[in-house]
C-alpha cells in the first residue's frame, strides 16, 4: 500500500528551497530530476511521488526524506 505524502509537501520543498536561495532549475540539477516534475510538487501535485523521487529532493535541499514528505524527522 502506498502511504500519500503529507499535505505540506510542496510547501516544505518550497520553503527549503527559497530559504536557499535555489532556484527550481538549480534544484532540479541538483536533486536529477525535471524542472516540471520540481514545479509540480510545489504546486500541490505531488502527492504521489515515489519514494526515490522525495529521497532525491530532500538529498538536493540537504533535508531528510522524512521532514519533507511528512514534516517530521
Amino acid at each position: 500500500m502506498r502511504q500519500e505524502l503529507g499535505g505540506g509537501f510542496g510547501r516544505r520543498l518550497r520553503q527549503k528551497r527559497l530559504e536557499l536561495g535555489y532556484s527550481v532549475d538549480k534544484l532540479a540539477e541538483m536533486a536529477q530530476l525535471g524542472r516540471a516534475q520540481i514545479v509540480r510538487i510545489e504546486r500541490g501535485e505531488g502527492g504521489d511521488a515515489g519514494i526515490a523521487t522525495v529521497a532525491m529532493i530532500a538529498s538536493g535541499l540537504g533535508v531528510s526524506p522524512g521532514w519533507l514528505a511528512f514534516g517530521a524527522d
